[in-house]
């Protein structure tokens, strides 16, 4: 737990990522101060983007540790904006690499929300897999694949082949349809009187590349 707290705590966070070192960091705190270790896990995120507080822009280390537990506390928009708000503040406007760590922390919140259990490098391409109480239908896996050519969707998750380097709007394009498609998944299939229900209304097409 030293590292995670010392001297060595950026080189933690590159270790391990981002989104695992402020797990880590927010079971450490709980720890130190003998409280019970409760485990309110945000879905993990893992892609090769740069995610880190520089010591550019909060030089000071108990600072910087202070901001990477703020973020491992988040649980809502409210303590994103919170945090935004005091790091603008007491810094000024956030370097790329903290603008991200917040687009980040924003994202694992709605793939909670959606039903996503963790997002997740594979070699060139992005694994997407869902929790075990979502999953897309076959008409849903029909109309995505359709419309997301080379991207493979099955019930319980996606594979995206990373075409870009911006990694995020593409991934987030994919996670805002999916948002819709597993929210449609999880309604009844058939009515109170034992009838099937009417189709459900068909997934709005995404409007971005999808060559």
């Amino acid at each position: 737990m030293g590292n995670l707290l010392g001297a060595q705590q950026h080189g933690a966070m590159v270790n391990v990522g981002f989104d695992l070192y402020c797990q880590l960091l927010a079971q450490a705190v709980q720890e130190l101060k003998g409280e019970e270790v409760v485990e309110d896990i945000l879905p993990s995120v893992d892609l090769p983007i740069s995610v880190h507080i520089p010591s550019e822009y909060i030089p000071g280390e108990a600072e910087r540790i202070y901001f990477y537990k703020r973020m491992s506390g988040v649980r809502s928009v409210v303590d994103i904006e919170n945090l935004l708000a005091e790091l603008e503040d007491r810094f000024g406007d956030p370097p790329k690499s903290v603008w991200t760590a917040l687009a980040v922390l924003r994202l694992r919140l709605r793939c909670k929300e959606a039903g996503i259990a963790s997002i997740k490098t594979e070699g060139t391409s992005i694994g997407i897999r869902f929790a075990p109480q979502a999953r897309l239908n076959p008409e849903a896996i029909r109309l995505l694949s359709y419309s997301f050519k080379g991207h493979r969707f099955t019930a319980d998750g996606v594979i995206i082949p990373l075409t870009s380097t911006k990694v995020m709007e593409q991934v987030e394009e994919v996670i805002l349809v999916l948002e819709r498609a597993l929210e449609e998944g999880r309604k009844p299939r058939n009515s109170p009187t034992g009838r099937t229900a009417a189709p459900s209304p068909r997934l709005p097409q995404p409007v971005l590349g999808r060559k």
